[in-house]
């Protein structure tokens, strides 16, 4: 455990130094999975050979031309996502303040306080309110500590945001309280080791928590944010090299799919033209607008989001829309209305390691517009009132190379881990997967793992729909009610299946639609399996691995990387 702690001195000097920090970072080196993941197994994906229909549809698909784009392969994302502790470390030295001279603010209005950070400077607010006549804007070094003073809106107040962050750097931003904000809160814009820390955002009329595009080494850490109409963290554009670390995210009360606790994404046609904080409502970033997973480039990468709480909210608790190569490690993901953690749009090469994803997907409080907005409407309700139509702990949707390893997906409504389509060549590794039928219902029922083909809800041309195929269900210990422990959807073929523990599912461990060409062996469970047949077994499974790891050895001892 790393702890820094500063404490205030110089008393009656008219400058005090900056008041006391104390961070208590719990990851170390030794808490991040490095290394390849596949190591037992070999290389995931175009294992059958390039001539393969399997491949014809993996390389057609967006997801994997985007990746060819970005010149990435499988190895440099694993390169990647092992190298991430060292961008941990560099970011959290953010928050180790310094013995400074940090001046006492003893103005009431946000105004003032905005000439006195004209040049710069280090401020502790010490007044027992502050007026937000205006947004506060910080285009250069800075640090300001609040002390959690009262906060309150001048009734004239017009501005998007309460607190702008834009173009600077070496920015700390500590203790602001914002109740009932008329507006959005922070948001930080083309800036750079900026921390925002001990906040607390409550009530806020928007996004209390935004960091927009080219923004790197920004530590958001220890905030309370409750209560929301958008996301309660929004990271969008070309963030980079970020950490999200224990904040605590509940209350949301919006249920789009950009409104969760946490919205990572990459979507650039919605990014606003001009930096305008005028006061337009809502604000351009926090709406939909289409494009295609091909054309976005320039998303959020090698963000760490570890140690936080989603909790509650009448959404997903985590929303990844396309981005890539980021690390989610540690967080509790509870009780939130649609998917504890969605993978969607293009989502590409993300670590999902050691969370807690518990009770989530019942869909609790959406109304009929959320559910026609969802396209489940016409299911119908439960006796409870909620809907029949229930979402995993855990979905993948056009999601490629992600890692799922050793989480705990326990009590959620609508299956524990579900590639909904067009999930291509992910690994699900070494989780604890329990009792996820809990929404079964007379026109449903779940499954603790699920490789699945939905059709299109609409005529949309973002993503692709096709079947789930390559991907890796390895070592994973499934338990309780679940119809069936892993289920493999028409046309999800060259899977591979193994080594996993299905105990207690009331009809089937293994079912597919049909018998098809999946990699299945070793597989231990108290019930049977339907259509899954011997030529899928052992001994195929073992030559496909064999030849894989031959191919592996080859490519390394050439240098040359996939």
């Amino acid at each position: 455990m790393q702890r820094t702690k500063c404490s205030a001195a110089q008393h009656g000097t008219g400058k005090e130094s900056d008041t006391e920090m104390t961070l208590n970072h719990t990851l170390c080196e030794s808490d991040f999975y490095s290394g390849d993941p596949l190591s037992e197994y070999g290389l995931p994906g175009f294992h059958a050979g390039r001539e393969n229909p399997v491949y014809d549809v993996v390389r057609t698909s967006q997801v994997f031309r985007r990746l060819l784009k970005l010149g990435l392969g499988y190895h440099d994302i694993s390169d990647i996502l092992s190298g991430l502790f060292e961008v941990y470390s560099s970011v959290n030295t953010i928050a180790e303040t310094r013995r400074i001279e940090s001046t006492s603010f003893r103005g009431t209005k946000v105004s003032e306080l905005n000439r006195r950070l004209s040049d710069g400077g280090d401020l502790v607010v010490w007044e027992k309110g502050i007026l937000f006549d205006e947004p506060l804007h910080i285009d250069g070094s800075a640090r300001v500590d609040f002390r959690g003073v009262n906060t309150a809106f001048d009734p004239s107040f017009a501005g998007s945001h309460a607190v702008v962050v834009r173009d600077a750097r070496n920015v700390i931003l500590k203790k602001l309280r914002l109740d009932g904000s008329p507006c959005s809160g922070i948001i930080v814009l083309r800036s750079k080791d900026v921390c925002v820390t001990d906040c607390a955002l409550t009530s806020t009329n928007g996004c209390p928590l935004t960091v927009l595009g080219k923004s790197e080494r920004v530590l958001l850490y220890r905030n309370r944010i409750e209560g929301f109409g958008f996301a309660g963290i929004h990271i969008q554009g070309a963030v980079s090299r970020c950490v999200v670390e224990d904040n605590v995210v509940s209350g949301g009360t919006g249920t789009y799919n950009g409104h969760p606790g946490l919205f990572i994404g990459d979507r650039e046609r919605n990014l606003p033209k001009k930096d305008d904080f005028s006061g337009k409502k809502p604000w351009p970033l926090y709406r939909y607008v289409s494009e295609r997973v091909e054309e976005r480039l320039h998303g959020p990468r090698e963000n760490l989001i570890v140690s936080n709480t989603f909790t509650g909210n009448r959404g997903a608790g985590i929303y990844s829309d396309g981005a890539m190569l980021n690390y989610y490690a540690y967080n509790t993901v509870e009780h939130n209305g649609k998917e504890g953690a969605c993978f969607d749009f293009g989502s590409t090469g993300n670590m999902f390691f050691r969370n807690t994803v518990t009770g989530n997907g019942n869909r609790t409080g959406h109304s009929d517009r959320d559910l026609k907005g969802d396209y489940v409407l016409d299911f119908g309700r439960m006796a409870d009132g909620t809907a029949r139509a229930k979402v995993p702990g855990i979905s993948l949707d056009n999601a490629l190379h992600n890692i799922l390893l050793g989480n705990t997906v326990c009590g959620n409504y609508g299956g524990g881990i579900k590639c909904v389509r067009s999930g291509f060549y992910n690994v699900i590794c070494d989780n604890l997967i329990e009792d996820n039928n809990r929404g079964e219902n007379d026109i449903f029922h779940f499954f603790g793992i699920e490789l699945g083909a939905a059709p299109a809800e609409n005529d949309w041309d973002e993503s692709d729909i096709c079947p789930s195929v390559g991907n890796i269900v390895i070592h994973n210990d499934i338990r309780g009610n679940h119809y069936s422990g892993i289920f493999l959807g028409e046309q999800c073929v060259q899977n591979e299946v193994h080594k996993n523990k299905i105990i207690g599912a009331s009809s089937y461990a293994l079912e597919s639609v049909c018998e098809q060409e999946n990699y299945i062996s070793r597989n231990v469970s108290n019930v049977p399996s339907v259509n899954i047949a011997k030529r899928n077994g052992k001994l195929l499974a073992i030559v496909i691995s064999i030849r894989r790891r031959i191919c592996r050895s080859v490519i390394r001892i050439l240098g040359l990387k996939l």
